[in-house]
């Protein structure tokens, strides 16, 4: 997209801060906040309707390869690897 770090930062700083630990869906703060309304009714659109389809995805695998850590049998016989295996 091409666009500049400075003005990603403008257009997430208008994103309310986490209540509770819980963001509100960029949907909503679209709609609550006029200066980010404004954004995405004109030139950052394309970028906040790619965000509102990323958002709610895992950001990295960790957190659902944590629970086999905690597994009984040894981690690797049944852990999961990321990356091609050696011979």
């Amino acid at each position: 997209m091409g666009l500049p770090v400075a003005e990603q930062n403008r257009v997430a700083t208008l994103i309310p801060e986490p209540v509770q630990g819980k963001s509100p869906p960029i949907k909503e703060a679209i709609e609550k906040e006029p200066r980010l309304k404004a954004l995405y009714e004109g030139e950052h659109r394309e970028l906040l309707d790619i965000a509102m389809k990323l958002e709610g995805l895992n950001r990295h695998a960790a957190s659902t390869r944590r629970a086999w850590l905690s597994a009984r049998s040894p981690c690797g016989s049944t852990c999961l690897a990321s990356g091609p295996r050696k011979a």
